[in-house]
């Protein structure tokens, strides 16, 4: 099956100086032909610690717009043991610092949420230097990442959206298999782009030439 929409994936920067990378990309790359392509940006926060997915937006979708539909799908694909909700709070221009990175893109009049395990922006947890590996709960993030993936193939191959019946996590109606979500890859990715600083001073080559070789092998 062909699918309906192409994907773009932003590996972004900046995100603890008002979401530089983000704005720097828009300011480089948007354009009113950009605009009226894109149907909807996914930004990812936090996602791996309990507490249900919260789709956070600048106001509350329509069920016919793209958000509204793709927050539809999210709801379909996640567990019964498992909670998400839908957040709105309008974008305050005048702040010094954001609130979501989806903001940014909201701010150009695309259709953006971000996705976050956290309720507010200004929880500690969102900038607090314990943010570490050891901090995440696997079967947490296994869970999200089949949750997010499950509703985005759907929504770009353009398939039904039917109400399934969960089975230990996951859909018995899915189009992913048990081990389309590895556990141990999972593990691996966070250990490595997590176990080393990223603050300005510190060099990142590493960690750029690994995401794009990465990247490049996945196509």
């Amino acid at each position: 099956m062909k699918p309906k929409y192409n994907m773009m994936f932003l590996l972004t920067v900046g995100g603890k100086f008002n979401y530089q990378g983000s704005r720097q990309w828009l300011e480089e790359h948007i354009d009113k032909q950009t605009e009226t392509n894109i149907e909807l940006v996914l930004c990812l926060d936090s996602v791996g610690k309990d507490g249900g997915l919260i789709a956070h937006v600048s106001k509350m979708p329509s069920e016919t717009s793209s958000v509204g539909r793709f927050f539809s799908l999210l709801k379909n694909a996640t567990s019964p043991n498992r909670t998400i909700e839908i957040i709105s709070k309008k974008i305050n221009l005048n702040a010094d610092m954001l609130a979501w990175e989806h903001e940014r893109f909201s701010i150009q009049r695309l259709p953006a949420l971000t996705l976050s395990h956290f309720k507010s922006h200004t929880d500690f947890g969102r900038n607090s230097i314990l943010d570490t590996p050891s901090q995440i709960s696997m079967e947490v993030l296994e869970a999200n990442v089949r949750t997010i993936g499950e509703a985005l193939l759907v929504y770009v191959l353009n398939l039904p959206n039917t109400k399934c019946a969960h089975e230990e996590n996951i859909s018995t109606c899915s189009i992913l298999a048990p081990g389309d979500v590895n556990k141990k890859r999972l593990s691996t990715w966070l250990q490595q782009f997590g176990s080393k600083s990223r603050s300005l001073a510190a060099n990142s080559e590493w960690l750029v030439a690994n995401l794009r070789d990465t990247v490049v092998r996945s196509q």
